[in-house]
């Protein structure tokens, strides 16, 4: 099998000075040459960036405003769900963090639960990100004619 293996080797190293060679012994004509690269020959290619125009939004300030306060609405009530459906796991976390010896029973509530614990810590994230997005909006609403008795304050 070595010498099979060796005997490969050589004849593709052999093939390889043969094809060397006869590229060296080929000429083209400079104007056969020029006229197969020449500029003309090349097309430019736009990438993909270029070709893909931003999409121009159609909708005012005020209504893209009004979209981020909605966002922010459902946002909120998606936290507000979120916690009252993990209120139960932080004592879990405390006692699995602590000396404490938990039971089976908490383990596999802490289990079944920390998925729901994390999707809220996202939408929490997900949440204040929306609020300051938000923030203009109610400084727009603010400035359109609403005081600042009539407009909530956003923290």
């Amino acid at each position: 099998m070595v010498a099979a293996k060796e005997k490969k080797e050589v004849l593709v190293s052999e093939a390889h000075v043969l094809g060397q060679k006869a590229l060296e012994n080929v000429e083209l004509p400079a104007s056969e040459i020029e006229n197969d690269f020449g500029a003309d020959v090349f097309e430019p290619v736009e990438s993909e960036k270029k070709k893909r125009t931003p999409r121009q939004s159609k909708k005012s300030e005020s209504e893209r405003a009004i979209d981020e306060v909605k966002a922010l609405v459902v946002l909120k009530l998606s936290v507000q769900r979120g916690r009252r459906d993990v209120a139960n796991v932080k004592p879990l976390l405390e006692k699995l963090f602590s000396n404490e010896d938990i039971t089976e029973e908490e383990a596999k509530q802490l289990l079944s639960q920390i998925d729901s614990l994390g999707n809220y810590v996202k939408l929490r994230q997900e949440y204040r990100a929306a609020r300051e997005k938000a923030r203009p909006a109610l400084k727009m609403f603010e400035e359109a004619g609403l005081s600042e008795d009539d407009a909530p304050t956003l923290q």
